[in-house]
């Protein structure tokens, strides 16, 4: 309940037009590897195999928190649904005036027609695994929420019962 009503607020926060944005420049790359060092133990006691292609010292100007959140929610996501000993592949690299942040895992993957909900608040394509997996379905939107906020963009693209790819991109 805690986190329900932690990412409520969460959501609130970035929603209140009258709060301004820091943008300052940080070091993407070095944020995106202190995530995935965070939540190593989790891969592996899952069987999970981490694939992880970052470019070098990648300085984007943003909140560099709200950044690592969207970072955490998606790798949280797709360890989450990641099949047991499955693979998660990630990719940033630095394209003409933007970055591109991958995150790719093997799985269950999500069926075509629920592809344009995922970004809806408590949405979840399997309501029968809440407890099971965790979460209210929140997740996501604050993902969208915080890079809409940013200036950027967020998709995803998934093959059900093989992969689920979300990609967003940050201006340069």
């Amino acid at each position: 309940m805690t986190k329900l009503i932690n990412d409520l607020l969460s959501m609130a926060k970035l929603e209140d037009v009258n709060l301004e944005t820091r943008k300052v420049p940080f070091n993407l790359s070095n944020s995106i590897h202190d995530v995935l060092l965070s939540m190593d133990a989790v891969m592996i006691e899952k069987g999970i195999k981490l694939s992880a292609s970052i470019e070098p010292d990648i300085m984007v100007k943003g909140d560099s928190d709200r950044v690592k959140q969207v970072v955490t929610i998606l790798l949280d996501n797709a360890i989450k649904y990641t099949n047991e000993n499955g693979q998660i592949d990630i990719s940033l690299l630095k394209s003409k005036r933007q970055v591109i942040y991958s995150i790719k895992n093997s799985g269950k993957g999500i069926a075509k027609q629920d592809l344009p909900k995922v970004f809806d608040r408590f949405y979840r394509a399997d309501p029968s695994r809440t407890q099971e997996i965790g979460g209210y379905g929140l997740g996501l939107s604050i993902a969208k929420t915080i890079l809409d906020s940013l200036g950027g963009e967020i998709h995803v693209k998934s093959m059900e019962d093989e992969f689920t790819t979300f990609t967003f991109t940050l201006r340069l």
